[in-house]
């Protein structure tokens, strides 16, 4: 992963950009807690695990929900 310098956000500190894949996870994941529709939920809940699959057979690790949740956009790529 690239390593970023992002002052306004992290007051200097350094942070790995998440993967594209990793990002579209979160989206998917921030996408499914935040959702009022039980369908918009339930396909996201689908994609989310369906990722969660594919990621693990890939063999790339991905932060747990919590993580997902901060880094993750509404309605973002990725999310259905």
């Amino acid at each position: 992963m690239k390593t970023i310098h992002k002052k306004t956000m992290t007051g200097g500190k350094k942070y790995k950009k998440p993967s594209s894949e990793i990002q579209k996870l979160a989206n998917v994941v921030k996408t499914y807690y935040c959702a009022h529709g039980h369908k918009k939920a339930y396909r996201n809940e689908c994609e989310m695990n369906h990722m969660k699959q594919e990621l693990k057979a890939k063999g790339i690790a991905f932060p747990d929900d919590d993580a997902l949740l901060k880094i993750g956009i509404f309605n973002g790529d990725g999310a259905c």
